[in-house]
């Protein structure tokens, strides 16, 4: 039996290795165990023995080769993006299309007053019966009754606390009024919610009596919002019918020529009086003196000596 066993040393110098243990089963089944002696081998460096490694020039730099691609690889790349661009296009699409269809088949909302009414009557089957935790019973009274809120006034009640939503309508001017008993409802029910504070039956049936109040002044509010959105219409129909057609006298007077050109402005009346005026000839007086105009005499120049 020959067994190769390959070293590497990475000291020079004398390196001992322990010899190999070898175990083996005779045919009378008695074992033994072989450990031949121990070799010392001699590292030599195939560095010149005369240099310091720290002398020795760097062998030149090997240029680093980028192994070739073959045209299938590149096309098989191609390939994967195109087939995930086309899966997620896919996808946008059918979640689109999901979506739309969800739209369409989904029936509009019901009125916030008919919304209210339907909540405030599976709420009041509850109230009956309450008995123990009453938190989720008053959960759902103030969502519905600020669902309503924000329904009604277009204003994000849902998202404001008790103290903003009191504060808020009443600065907007859309507070109900006392007997509503708004900031009441609001309270009790943060009491029970937060604070963990009892609710017996007449508790929860005295809250839901002041959410009925809402709700009837939400509905004289909408019929009297409803109303004044008639009336304009209805005057905006009339005044729209009573106003007389377009005719000759409605269309806009044409555009005047310019001011230098009208007949009778300053600068035509002297234009035409420089045109009309006599041209004047030389004088043999040494002056330009016009055509119908006399010379001077020479009696009128005659020197006063004479007379």
């Amino acid at each position: 039996m020959r067994q190769t066993v390959r070293l590497a040393a990475f000291v020079p110098g004398e390196t001992r290795v322990p010899g190999p243990v070898f175990s083996y089963e005779g045919p009378d089944g008695a074992k033994a165990v072989v450990r031949p002696p121990e070799i010392t081998l001699t590292v030599s460096s195939r560095l010149p023995a005369d240099q310091e490694p720290e002398q020795l020039a760097p062998k030149p730099e090997r240029p680093v080769r980028i192994p070739a691609r073959s045209p299938w690889f590149w096309a098989s790349i191609a390939a994967a993006i195109l087939a995930v661009a086309a899966l997620v296009t896919w996808l946008v699409k059918r979640r689109k299309k999901k979506g739309a269809t969800v739209e369409e088949s989904a029936p509009p909302p019901p009125p916030p007053d008919v919304e209210l009414e339907a909540a405030l009557a599976s709420l009041a089957a509850r109230a009956a019966s309450l008995d123990g935790d009453a938190r989720p019973f008053y959960t759902e009274l103030t969502h519905a009754a600020k669902r309503f809120l924000e329904r009604h006034l277009g204003q994000p009640v849902l998202e404001w606390t008790t103290f903003e939503t009191v504060r808020r309508l009443r600065e907007s001017g859309a507070e109900p009024p006392r007997e509503v008993a708004l900031p009441e409802l609001l309270t009790g029910a943060d009491r029970v919610k937060f604070g963990r504070a009892e609710s017996t039956r007449e508790d929860a049936a005295r809250s839901l009596e002041n959410a009925r109040h809402l709700l009837a002044w939400g509905r004289v509010r909408m019929a009297a919002q409803a109303a004044a959105e008639k009336a304009a219409e209805k005057a905006a129909g009339k005044a729209q019918e009573s106003r007389p057609p377009k005719g000759p006298a409605d269309e806009p007077p044409a555009a005047l020529p310019p001011r230098s050109s009208r007949p009778g402005s300053p600068s035509a009346t002297r234009s035409s009086s420089c045109s009309s005026s006599p041209s004047r000839s030389p004088s043999p007086f040494g002056s330009s003196v016009s055509s119908g105009e006399t010379p001077p005499s020479s009696s009128r120049r005659s020197p006063s000596w004479r007379a």
